[in-house]
């Protein structure tokens, strides 16, 4: 429902209510350097899709969210060729 999927630095997702998605991630960043997911609430995510990823990436954090209702069998958090990651303070139901 948001992607960022070319280069860039500090991207930002914050304050979000997201919800209702057919099929892919409810926040997917991508190529992305330092970028941050925090203080959103991402539910009723159809199969296959993720609550909250971070992808080929470096850096950043993904921070006091909440998820619900995914449909995703990787799980509410997914991240994937990315280091130096903060996964802090998350609730996933």
């Amino acid at each position: 429902m948001i992607r960022q999927s070319n280069a860039h630095s500090n991207t930002v997702v914050k304050h979000n209510i997201i919800h209702d998605g057919n099929g892919d991630e409810g926040v997917q960043l991508a190529n992305c350097t330092n970028g941050i997911l925090e203080y959103n609430y991402v539910f009723d995510i159809a199969s296959p899709g993720d609550a909250l990823n971070i992808a080929n990436s470096s850096g950043g954090a993904i921070r006091f969210n909440e998820a619900e209702d995914i449909g995703s069998i990787n799980g509410g958090i997914y991240c994937y060729g990315t280091t130096n990651l903060d996964i802090i303070g998350n609730i996933l139901r």
